[in-house]
């Protein structure tokens, strides 16, 4: 098994010297390359099966991209694979980290189109579109704290904690090693990645918040082959998710914002029921009336996240902040902006939506957007 500093170290270097490793690297087949969802083409390699235990190599998934793989050095691609970065559950498991995925996370922060997502999952590859192998694997990492005991064993995880750990940590190495070059995929994926916790290293949903905002900043410098229409949607809903979940962390965990203003990093305005059309018609979890109630709570998140922008640019400040004595002319306007938040929040309510006509999944998802709604505004 490798240490992946020393990979690294190593690549750093020297990067056309090879490093020794025991997994066999193996021939690849040739197919037709077009452009993907989140990465570029499809595969002319597809790594061999999958030496993990209860799960699949990623050749038996045609909407799975990997071409990507090919600018990789050997020894990278020999690295990843022995940590499992390859290795996906077989469909009937897998059928059920998507669907918790779309049912439970997808509400929270629907980075993907998920419309689009299904119509590629179901039939494959198809006009010049694909899955980003790194979104997918941080898909399966954000949906498996919904994913049954049962599932998760016969994937070859021995418990929740151990799958959060091996999924979440495939999904990094993808990133850290270079595995996905589209900035869009890996802006998706950072977000997902947001939701990793860990006592050893408490800031890493800070940093993968830094990665999301670095590669979303760039999206528009690389070609894309959405429509424009549908590109302006998914950036704004890239971008409002970005901005949740670091007002989560910076709630959660007393730290000054990263996105300081909603009018900086391209913003397109405010998120609305009209991007999301194409999967409130064709969701395979949620009927067209509860996708309209969820996306409602989610605009409401979105209005809150808003209003405490200033608040937490305020009270949060960054630790290395110089300490000058303040002018009275400061102290007025800080006066000034408390007096302004405490009135914006004052007037901000979340109108009552109707719960009767929700089914016990959708409930749920709109159970947690609501109280995390009202638990920041608290």
């Amino acid at each position: 098994m490798f240490d992946i500093d020393l990979l690294l170290h190593s690549r750093l270097q020297n990067p056309k010297s090879p490093i020794s490793c025991p997994v066999e690297i193996h021939t690849f087949c040739n197919t037709t390359p077009g452009e993907g969802f989140g990465g570029t083409s499809l595969p002319k390699q597809i790594p061999s099966p999958s030496p993990w235990p209860g799960c699949v190599s990623l050749a038996e998934y045609e909407f799975v991209d990997t071409i990507q793989l090919m600018s990789l050095p050997t020894d990278d691609i020999s690295f990843l694979e022995s940590e499992g970065c390859f290795s996906l559950p077989p469909r009937h498991l897998l059928d059920e980290f998507i669907r918790q995925y779309f049912a439970r996370v997808h509400p929270l922060v629907p980075v993907i189109d998920e419309a689009d997502f299904w119509r590629l999952y179901r039939t494959g590859a198809s006009h010049n579109r694909i899955v980003s192998l790194f979104v997918l694997q941080s898909m399966l990492f954000a949906s498996s704290s919904f994913i049954s005991n049962a599932t998760l064993k016969q994937c070859g995880f021995s418990n929740r904690k151990d799958a959060r750990r091996k999924l979440y940590n495939r999904a990094k190495l993808l990133y850290e090693l270079g595995a996905e070059p589209n900035c869009h995929a890996k802006s998706q994926g950072a977000v997902l990645l947001t939701h990793y916790t860990s006592a050893d290293d408490p800031c890493c949903g800070s940093l993968w918040v830094s990665r999301a905002i670095k590669n979303a900043t760039r999206i528009d410098n690389q070609q894309c082959s959405l429509p424009t229409t549908n590109l302006i949607s998914m950036k704004k809903r890239l971008w409002w998710s970005i901005l949740l979940r670091d007002r989560s962390l910076c709630i959660g965990l007393r730290r000054r914002p990263q996105v300081t203003s909603v009018t900086s990093h391209g913003w397109c305005g405010w998120l609305t029921t009209e991007d999301f059309v194409d999967e409130m018609h064709h969701s395979e979890v949620y009927s067209f009336e509860n996708k309209v109630q969820l996306i409602v709570a989610l605009e409401q998140q979105c209005e809150l996240a808003v209003l405490v922008t200033d608040l937490t640019s305020l009270v949060f400040t960054h630790p290395r902040a110089s300490r000058h004595p303040t002018s009275m002319a400061d102290f007025e306007k800080i006066t000034s902006q408390i007096k302004y938040i405490k009135e914006s929040l004052r007037n901000w309510q979340s109108p009552p939506l109707a719960m009767d006509t929700l089914t016990s999944e959708c409930h749920d998802a709109f159970s947690t957007l609501n109280h995390l709604t009202h638990m920041y505004y608290q």
